[in-house]
């Protein structure tokens, strides 16, 4: 069995999926700043999976090494944000966290606009 077709995509589908996926990763290093610098032995992502959707996952391992995972889903709705952390029901985001997220969304775009620029004229 070869290996090839499992590392390199064989539909337009595939080559979509994989393009998207890269397209995320490359964000994600971007995002991962904008709350700040990322503590010592943690990993951190803020990326945009589709127009309503944006995703904060914070990793690390606490003092005793037991592995530590916060993934936040954020929906963007016409009448507020909601939210649902590690998997848990969704929520109605609090007013004070929502202008936090627009924040972060805002210094998101500004800072994917400026990466996408820079690749674009090189």
């Amino acid at each position: 069995m070869s290996i090839l077709p499992k590392i390199l995509p064989r539909n337009d589908a595939q080559r979509e999926a994989a393009a998207e996926r890269q397209l995320i990763h490359f964000e994600s290093q971007f995002g991962r700043n904008i709350f700040g610098p990322v503590p010592k032995n943690h990993h951190r992502d803020f990326f945009c999976l589709d127009e309503f959707t944006w995703i904060w996952h914070e990793d690390w391992l606490d003092d005793s090494g037991k592995h530590q995972v916060v993934s936040t889903r954020y929906v963007l709705r016409p009448d507020g944000a909601i939210k649902s952390r590690n998997g848990q029901s969704y929520q109605k985001v609090q007013e004070e966290e929502t202008k936090h997220l627009y924040l972060a969304i805002k210094k998101y775009v500004s800072l994917a606009q400026d990466q996408y620029a820079k690749l674009l004229s090189a």
